[in-house]
């Protein structure tokens, strides 16, 4: 191996606290890949809470491995360095188990490239039993997983904790002395665990139009593929096991507060993938940052995660005891029209300068077709109390390209930002603009995603109104080429396989890859669907059925329809109203149900 990338990692190790080392022991030795800059992978709580889970366990030991930085692959390749873990600094390839964490679709380059490195075959049919077992687990794989199924073993769909507890027994049942014992027989019990999906069981048949017509399991595999669900998250430790001044939250301990999300908004998986949600008590995170602090010189920062902050209703009380306590708190996550004036004197007492908050768009209109029930003026209200509080930044998270999307709701992002810009004496408001990417098992999996020029075309209008409208704005875009790649893997069937080959042989170049793989990447990320067609992720179910998602969807489309119409409605908490222009001044609203 070369010293100079072995004595790189033991120079980020050196300043890491926290960090696990175990003897092998005759325990599973498992490698923890996270596909992506160790900067990165050191920010995600998931893959710090599935490092603590697996070396909580006596039987098994785990070790860290990433995606190497772009200016050290070369080396790798040039001395023939295998891809190597962390701890002990051992190549990957003698471990029993390579389960890989996937946050995003654009990572599954990431998978193979990591796979490549470790000297490994791509696709799980050219690994007999002496390679070690390839797993998956992450959002990304569990909404749909078929884009990388030709190159896993098994996938994970669901949380960790819990499932290792089935997961690790099963693996370390079937291991021989110099691999495994039989490596069908492995995956056909794995299969039988709920959660757990095996894709070499499934065959997947396809219509002349190219639509799949079919996913039918082998050897009795289960269908649907259920979702592993940890009803008792309070029995598990939902913190970080490491703190490095080396990742994007540097020194910071973060700690998950929630899980999942109650609004259900119709583009986004938080609120249909993690049902049910689940709050962390406030005794259980005190204790644990409790525990960290006992052995830290310093006050820790404390960072609390989850996907909606504001509708944990102790979330004032939590910040405002840890800040108590000396430790300054970021909030991760706020919702608008729940940030209330003491969650906003919780953020001031804690010491945080900046705050995101989430329109997703400019308008009213667009915000509630979308299922988010938050008006321009809760916005403006959040802005004025967090700027009472001494909140320097405000970050503002927009999507452009949503279904149903017009131009007056693409203007309407400036006019609502420099609105929040007038809402306090800030240094700095920020505009962040992300192309739509439709999710599955949304209500939005359904619709397709706009173009390429197209998307680029919006995005430009709205920078030309953001720059007029506030000296105080600035503006940052996501990536429009690589949204419109990543709805091509979120949307994708294992047809689209070759193609993440290809892009690996040619560094990356997309367009060319899908031209190599015969791919036409508008037609799986642009394409409207409708409720007949079998969807390629159709075989996993997160525990809400097609029919509510189509429902939804049709609610969307109709709300549109009646804006749409010149008829005059109103926005609140309970969604959108339709007026009566001949009912006498002073009467009710009628409410419309839009789930």
């Amino acid at each position: 191996m070369a010293y100079g990338l072995i004595h790189n990692v033991k120079q980020l190790l050196a300043v890491e606290r926290g960090t696990i080392y175990k003897p092998y022991g005759g325990r599973l030795k498992f490698a923890l890949a996270f596909p992506n800059s160790y900067r990165l992978g050191m920010s995600n709580l998931g893959y710090q809470i599935v490092y603590r889970l697996l070396n909580d366990r006596e039987d098994t030991v785990c070790e860290r491995t990433f995606l190497p930085d772009p200016a050290e692959e070369p080396e790798f390749r040039r001395t023939h360095t295998p891809l190597f873990t962390w701890e002990s600094q051992r190549p990957v390839a003698e471990f029993d188990v390579i389960g890989f964490s996937v946050s995003f679709e654009l990572d599954y380059l990431n998978v193979l490239k990591m796979l490549d490195l470790a000297g490994l075959p791509l696709r799980a049919a050219e690994r007999d039993e002496t390679y070690p077992l390839v797993i998956m687990g992450g959002p990304a794989p569990w909404v749909n997983p078929e884009a990388v199924a030709p190159f896993v073993d098994a996938i994970v769909i669901g949380e960790a904790e819990g499932l290792t507890d089935l997961l690790i027994p099963a693996i370390r049942a079937r291991l021989g002395v110099t691999g495994w014992r039989d490596k069908r027989e492995l995956l056909r019990a794995l299969a039988d665990i709920q959660g757990v999906y095996v894709p070499s069981l499934y065959d997947v048949r396809y219509r002349d139009d190219g639509m799949v017509a079919e996913i039918r399991p082998r050897d009795g595999a289960p269908l649907p593929i259920r979702r592993w669900v940890a009803r008792d998250l309070h029995r598990y430790h939902t913190a970080a096991q490491i703190v490095t001044p080396n990742s994007e939250f540097a020194n910071m301990f973060l700690a998950e507060a929630a899980r999942g999300c109650g609004q259900g908004c119709r583009f986004c998986v938080a609120g249909y993938a993690y049902r049910p949600v689940r709050y962390t008590p406030q005794e259980q995170i005190e204790r644990e940052v409790e525990a960290r602090q006992a052995g830290e010189a310093r006050p820790v920062r404390v960072g609390i995660v989850g996907s909606s902050l504001t509708d944990h209703k102790r979330i004032a009380e939590i910040t405002g005891s840890l800040a108590q306590k000396q430790h300054s708190v970021s909030l991760a996550s706020l919702r608008a029209d729940n940030l209330t004036e003491a969650v906003a004197c919780a953020i001031g007492q804690a010491g945080q300068k900046t705050v995101t908050l989430a329109p997703e768009t400019g308008s009213e209109r667009l915000r509630y077709i979308a299922r988010k029930h938050i008006t321009d003026e809760d916005i403006l209200v959040a802005a004025r109390r967090c700027a009472a509080q001494g909140v320097e930044q405000i970050k503002l998270y927009c999507i452009v390209g949503l279904p149903c999307e017009r131009e007056e709701d693409l203007l309407a992002i400036a006019s609502l930002s420099a609105a929040v810009a007038e809402a306090g004496s800030f240094r700095k408001v920020t505009i962040a603009l992300h192309p739509f990417v439709p999710k599955p098992h949304t209500p939005y999996q359904w619709a397709g995603t706009a173009t390429v020029p197209e998307m680029e075309r919006r995005i430009r209008q709205v920078h030309r109104a953001v720059r007029q409208a506030h000296r105080r704005l600035e503006f940052t875009v996501a990536s429009v080429r690589g949204a419109y790649t990543q709805a091509v893997m979120a949307r994708a069937d294992r047809r689209v396989a070759p193609a993440l080959q290809a892009a690996l042989a040619n560094g990356g170049r997309w367009r060319e890859a899908f031209r190599e793989a015969g791919i036409d990447p508008a037609w799986y990320a642009a394409r409207p669907r409708d409720l007949e067609e079998v969807l390629p992720w159709e075989h996993i179910f997160l525990g809400v059925k097609k029919e509510y998602l189509w429902r939804e969807w049709q609610r969307a489309l109709a709300l549109d329809h009646l804006t749409r119409s010149g008829q005059p409605l109103a926005f609140g908490p309970g969604g959108a109203r339709l007026l009566d222009p001949t009912a006498p001044p002073g009467e009710p609203l009628a409410h419309l149900n839009w789930g």
